[in-house]
C-alpha cells in the first residue's frame, strides 16, 4: 500500500492530470474570448474581412442583367467546396448568404434559413429579439410577417441566446430578397476559416471584378467592446505559444527529475538479479498506470466543468476539448515513458556505482 502511494506514483498522476487540464482550461478560456468577440460583432470572427463596393453604375443600370444571376456572380466563390459566411449590412438589417460547412448565427426558436433559401427571392427573416414587437401576422396567410426595408418578410425565426447580446438588435433576411441595388449600397462582409479567408475573399473580389466589373474595397474592422477592454493584451498572439512553451518546459523539467530519481532503483534491480528489460518494466508500469489514472482524471473533470457550466460554449465543443487535451496528455505519457524505457534497458551498472 505504501508503495503504490510513494511521492513518485503521486507525482506522476499529479503531472497528467495538471498538463492536460491545464491545456484544457486555456483551450477553452481562449475559445470563450473568441466566441464573445464573435458575438460582439454580430456573430462575425475576428478573422471576418470587410469591404465596400465600387464601379456599381453599369452594373446596377443595366437593364438585361438578370438580377440573381449577377448577385450569385457577386457572392459566390465559384466553388461549393469553400465555406464562409457572406453578408451586407444595411443599417440593423444583414442580407446573408452562405455555404459549405459554416457556423450560422443561432437562434433561440424557430431556424435560421438554408443555403438554397439565402439564394431565393422570397422574402424571409431571422429577427433579433429586440424585434418580436414589430412582427404582426398577415391575414390571408396567417404567417407572422415583419416590415423591412419596404418589403414585409415572413419571419421563419429568432437569432440570438438566453441572454442579451448584439444580435438581439439585428435583422437576417436572405441576399435575394434584396435587389441588386440594394446589395451595391450596402457594406459587405465575409467570415470564413483563418486558413482559407484570404483564398475565399480573392476569390470573390476576383469573379465581382471579372464578371461584373466590381471593385471590392477592404476597410478596417470595426472594434467590439471585447477588444477595447483587452487593450490587445489578453488572448494575443504571443499567449498561446507562451503557454504551450511553459507547460512543455514543465513537462521536460520533471522528466529530467525523474530520470535522475529512478537511477538508484534500477541500480538496485539489476543488483539483485533482474534483467534490463524487467528492470526497465518495474520502473515504468506504475508510472504507466498512475500517469494514466491522472488523464483520465483530467478529461472527467473537463467534462463536469462542461456540465456546470463554467464556460460559455457550446457542451459537445466542450467535451471535444475534453478529450483531445486527454489524448495529448496520453501523447504526452508515451514520450515520457519510451525514453525511461531505453534509459532503464540500458542503464550501465558499473557507471553508476562510480
Amino acid at each position: 500500500m505504501r508503495r503504490l502511494l510513494s511521492s513518485q506514483n503521486f507525482s506522476a498522476t499529479l503531472l497528467f492530470f495538471c498538463m492536460p487540464f491545464a491545456l484544457f482550461f486555456f483551450v477553452c478560456t481562449s475559445s470563450e474570448y473568441n466566441y464573445n468577440q464573435k458575438i460582439d460583432r454580430g456573430f462575425l470572427s475576428v478573422q471576418a474581412k470587410f469591404y465596400t463596393l465600387s464601379d456599381t453604375e453599369g452594373m446596377t443600370s443595366n437593364p438585361d442583367l438578370d438580377e440573381q444571376e449577377a448577385v450569385l456572380d457577386l457572392v459566390s466563390t465559384g466553388n461549393s467546396k469553400d465555406a464562409y459566411f457572406l453578408c451586407v449590412q444595411d443599417t440593423i438589417v444583414r442580407a446573408a448568404y452562405f455555404q459549405g460547412d459554416i457556423e450560422v448565427p443561432p437562434v433561440t426558436s424557430g431556424r435560421f434559413f438554408s443555403h438554397e433559401e439565402s439564394l431565393s427571392d422570397k422574402p424571409l427573416a431571422v429577427v433579433g429579439g429586440n424585434h418580436i414587437s414589430e412582427i404582426w401576422v398577415d391575414a390571408k396567410t396567417k404567417l407572422q410577417m415583419i416590415t423591412v426595408l419596404g418589403n414585409n418578410y415572413q419571419v421563419i425565426g429568432v437569432v440570438g441566446f438566453q441572454g442579451e447580446t448584439t444580435l438581439d438588435d439585428l435583422i437576417y433576411v436572405n441576399i435575394g430578397s434584396l435587389s441588386l441595388e440594394q446589395i451595391c449600397n450596402a457594406r459587405m462582409y465575409i467570415d470564413a476559416g483563418a486558413n482559407q479567408i484570404d483564398e475565399i475573399c480573392g476569390n470573390i473580389s476576383s469573379n465581382a471584378a471579372q464578371k461584373l466589373g466590381v471593385t471590392m474595397s477592404e476597410i478596417d474592422m470595426p472594434k467590439a467592446a471585447t477588444d477595447v477592454i483587452s487593450g490587445g493584451v489578453i488572448m494575443s498572439d504571443i499567449l498561446g505559444p507562451t503557454v504551450l512553451i511553459f507547460l512543455f518546459l514543465t513537462y521536460l523539467c520533471m522528466f529530467v527529475l525523474l530520470l535522475r530519481s529512478e537511477r538508484q532503483r534500477i541500480a538496485t534491480l539489476l543488483l539483485i538479479g533482474f534483467s534490463p528489460a524487467k528492470s526497465a518494466f518495474h520502473v515504468i508500469r506504475p508510472q504507466l498506470i498512475f500517469g494514466t489514472a491522472g488523464v483520465l482524471l483530467s478529461a472527467i473533470t473537463g467534462c463536469v466543468l462542461t456540465f456546470f457550466g463554467v464556460f460559455r460554449l457550446p457542451v459537445q465543443t466542450e467535451i471535444t476539448y475534453a478529450f483531445l487535451c486527454g489524448g495529448i496528455g496520453l501523447i504526452m505519457l508515451l514520450g515520457w515513458l519510451f525514453p525511461l524505457f531505453y534509459s532503464a534497458s540500458h542503464f550501465s551498472l558499473p557507471e553508476s556505482m562510480r
